[in-house]
């Protein structure tokens, strides 16, 4: 997750500083959140392990656009 100076950063830009900070962090987050669901894919709970698959493949997808979106700033 981002750090108060990152959260600060963010607070304090506007325009394409902001944007790229944006993109930046959430790309930070959703790798976050793969790391998480990646620990639970091999859960005994089909629910659980489904779930976690489909969170990985929507945060990767999610994480793909955003870098190409990053391009422009």
């Amino acid at each position: 997750m981002l750090s108060d100076e990152q959260i600060q950063q963010l607070r304090n830009s506007e325009g394409a500083a902001f944007d790229r900070l944006f993109l930046e962090g959430m790309i930070m987050h959703h790798e976050g959140a793969i790391k998480m669901a990646q620990k639970v894919t091999g859960s005994t709970n089909k629910e659980v392990a489904a779930l976690a698959a489909a969170i990985i493949e929507a945060q990767e997808m999610e994480i793909a656009l955003m870098k190409e979106l990053i391009k422009f700033y």
